[in-house]
């Protein structure tokens, strides 16, 4: 190989090295920003559960309804009657 072409490839290896490096810290930084946005966002969601959660509570005790007793969720569903007759078909062969 002569000296020119020697320089060449330098040349060429040189700039393809300052690119590498060049992208390799963009990609980095790139990697710091996105995880630093997806800890930011968990801790929003975190807020806002812990948020809704909170309005909840206070939205059971303006109410006053907190949780219903299993007598009165049985009893609500003894009161049930369908307005199709045709959904109580087939019902008795269970409890015959």
């Amino acid at each position: 190989m002569s000296d020119a072409e020697l320089d060449y490839w330098r040349t060429k290896y040189s700039l393809l090295e300052e690119q590498f490096n060049h992208q390799k810290n963009r990609n980095e930084e790139l990697e710091e920003r996105l995880l630093h946005m997806v800890e930011k966002v968990e801790t929003e969601k975190k807020q806002l559960a812990d948020e809704i959660d909170a309005l909840t509570r206070k939205l059971e005790q303006l109410t006053g309804k907190g949780k219903v007793s299993d007598g009165e969720n049985f009893e609500a569903d003894e009161a049930y009657e369908p307005e199709d007759p045709s959904m109580t078909v087939g019902c008795s062969i269970f409890f015959t």
